[in-house]
């Protein structure tokens, strides 16, 4: 892959965030409604332990060294791919779309309810996973899985403009090189959160003990 064709992607890959500004507002502002959805939620009477499943305690048995890293870095890849492949599904037709956006209002809301949870249940070792992993990891994770979202609207709307067949609609070179490059970003997302973040925290936790 040339030089010159790389650029033509992430030129592809920019013009499809300024086109889809009203998509990508729309969601923040979602995003918004799920935080503070969560916070209700945390505040009622309603435990949340059982969200603390062993994926999210995995980096505090790494840390301890009674897990491997890799035992933190495959499950939560498969879970952003995952949850890539649902919008893509909630996508393809522009009459399902709107259940992308109830998918998307939900992970921030799961987020928001995990970490307090997690930071209410585990003290300052939860304060270090949230800081440190939980929170700009997955406000990463949102922002890639909003522009998946807006590129897989944006055929999808295309498509019933023109009336378009539903292979044909698939048939865009930007469309899949603009979700190419997001796959990218959340692998990119994963080796820094799952990979090299928790081997440095281990670092620091076994040096300063």
């Amino acid at each position: 892959m040339t030089k010159h064709s790389i650029n033509n992607y992430l030129f592809a890959f920019g013009n499809n965030l300024k086109k889809s500004t009203a998509i990508l507002i729309t969601i923040s502002i979602l995003y918004v409604v799920g935080i503070v959805i969560g916070i209700i939620l945390l505040y009622g009477e309603k435990s949340y332990l059982n969200l603390l499943t062993t994926k999210n305690q995995t980096l505090l048995g790494y840390i301890s060294g009674s897990t491997s890293v890799f035992k933190l870095f495959f499950p939560r890849l498969f879970s952003c791919l995952f949850s890539a492949v649902i919008i893509f599904a909630c996508c393809l037709s522009v009459y399902s779309s709107f259940i992308g956006l109830i998918y998307l209002t939900y992970q921030a809301t799961i987020t928001t309810i995990v970490s307090g949870t997690l930071i209410a249940y585990q003290g300052f070792s939860g304060i270090i996973n949230t800081i440190f992993l939980i929170a700009p990891s997955n406000i990463i994770l949102l922002a890639i899985l909003a522009i998946i979202y807006s590129i897989s609207y944006r055929r999808a709307k295309f498509a019933n403009k023109y009336k378009l067949a539903f292979a044909s609609s698939f048939s865009q070179p930007e469309y899949w090189s603009n979700l190419i490059i997001c796959l990218i970003l959340i692998l990119i997302l994963n080796i820094l959160f799952s990979l090299i973040l928790p081997t440095v925290i281990r670092g620091i936790y076994l040096i300063y003990y």
